[in-house]
């Protein structure tokens, strides 16, 4: 690239495939220099609502933008074969001749697991992904040379085969990444990192890491290629900002590893532990359009030439649920907005209420059977005192005054001395 490019980013998580087609078009129109969409067969959380298939997604935006299409990050590993994400890919580039890039990962168990795979460790799955590319670059290298290539590894196989459609030149290959190791074997393959969620303290070393390993495989010929998806929240008001993560892409504010959460709803209840300080040095929550310029031009002077914005905000079919700390916290007109706007939201808070309810309701459970409990044995208190005094006689636990009482009609097993021998 000549230039950087400030491009848009398709949350296919939250995008239906023809609104994410028509605001990657839209984008376009208004100055965005081309996309950035990912692969996933499931959303972060289930508010999102929506995983498109990506292939035929960016096909779509092919046809009805003229910028860059880039797809990732995508894992070939496990629901995918390597081989066919170099057929697509290949694809892709022969239909959109120098538009199309690939970024590859290592997955995320929310998307890899639904094939009902072993999920290993995080060592493995990174050896897998660098397997990977060596037949997505076998593959992309026989289309041009015309000849069948071969791979016999540890976990993939691939026959004798070759890409039959080909582009004249490959697209580029990125390797996703947060980790200084993987930049560095990434240096050693691919043309460049994907950066996603990184903070910016780290990056400076990451691309570092990663032109170590260039060097290392003599790799001097061409400057690297690196894109980086900017997640931000802008709004009229830093509140509403705010909000919008918090409801939208909670993911941003957790500060551990996700790649082993196999389930949205899991994720769900994990998000709200999210915090607004959780963001910091994450994403930027703002309305001053003067800080997002700022926080995109330092990114540009680290050397990244692709930057793909991801703005939370108000999701095309109706705003999101509120994230419970939000719907505590927000001023009441802007409260009072977010329920208009999504009408299950008063449910959200209610779900939220339930454990609360649950704890007062066991309390009430046990005083109701202490009140129970001590009106039982009252009761039987009660009774063997009538019996002893007479009945109709107890008034508390004081005595009634001495008097004579005919000992006669009582019967014999209650026939007492007042000294409370029994009689005979």
């Amino acid at each position: 690239m000549t230039a950087p490019a400030i491009g848009y980013a398709a949350a296919l998580e939250q995008l239906a495939p023809r609104e994410a087609v028509r605001l990657a078009a839209l984008a376009e129109q208004h100055g965005f220099r081309g996309t950035l969409a990912g692969d996933a067969a499931q959303p972060f959380t289930p508010s999102q609502g929506e995983a498109p298939f990506v292939w035929n997604v960016v096909s779509a935006l092919g046809a009805q933008t003229t910028g860059e299409l880039g797809v990732g990050a995508l894992a070939p590993t496990f629901r995918w074969h390597p081989a066919l994400v170099a057929q697509a890919s290949a694809t892709l580039a022969s239909l959109y001749p120098g538009r199309h890039w690939l970024a590859l990962g290592s997955g995320e168990a929310i998307s890899e697991h639904v094939v009902g795979g072993y999920w290993p460790e995080p060592a493995e799955r990174i050896n897998r992904l660098f397997e990977a590319v060596t037949i997505i670059k076998k593959l992309f290298a026989s289309g041009s040379a015309g000849r069948d290539v071969k791979h016999e590894g540890r976990w993939y196989q691939l026959e004798s085969s070759r890409l039959w459609t080909s582009p004249e030149q490959p697209p580029p290959l990125l390797i996703a990444t947060a980790g200084p190791v993987t930049a560095r074997r990434a240096g050693q393959v691919a043309d460049g990192l994907l950066i996603d969620s990184v903070p910016y303290d780290k990056l400076g070393m990451l691309l570092q890491r990663f032109a170590e390993g260039a060097r290392e495989a003599g790799r001097r010929g061409s400057a690297p290629q690196h894109a980086l998806r900017l997640h931000l929240s802008w709004a009229p008001t830093d509140a509403e900002a705010m909000r919008n993560a918090l409801g939208e892409w909670p993911q941003a504010g957790m500060r551990f590893a996700k790649s082993d959460i196999r389930s949205p709803y899991d994720l769900e209840q994990i998000a709200k532990l999210v915090r607004p300080d959780d963001f910091d040095e994450r994403m930027l929550i703002s309305s001053d359009l003067d800080a997002h310029r700022a926080n995109i031009q330092r990114y540009l002077d680290l050397g990244i030439e692709r930057i793909h914005l991801h703005n939370r905000g108000l999701r095309p079919r109706g705003a999101a649920p509120p994230h419970p700390l939000s719907l505590r916290r927000a001023p009441s007109t802007g409260c009072a907005r977010v329920l208009l706007m999504n009408p299950i939201a008063p449910f959200d808070a209610l779900f939220t209420a339930i454990p609360i309810l649950l704890i007062v309701a066991a309390i009430l459970g046990i005083v109701l059977i202490i009140w129970v409990i001590y009106t039982i044995v009252w009761m039987g208190v009660r009774r063997g005192l009538e019996e002893y005094y007479g009945p109709g006689e107890y008034r508390g636990f004081t005595p009634p005054p001495a008097r004579d009482v005919d000992e006669s009609a009582r019967p014999v097993r209650d026939r007492r001395h007042r000294s409370g021998r029994l009689t005979r």
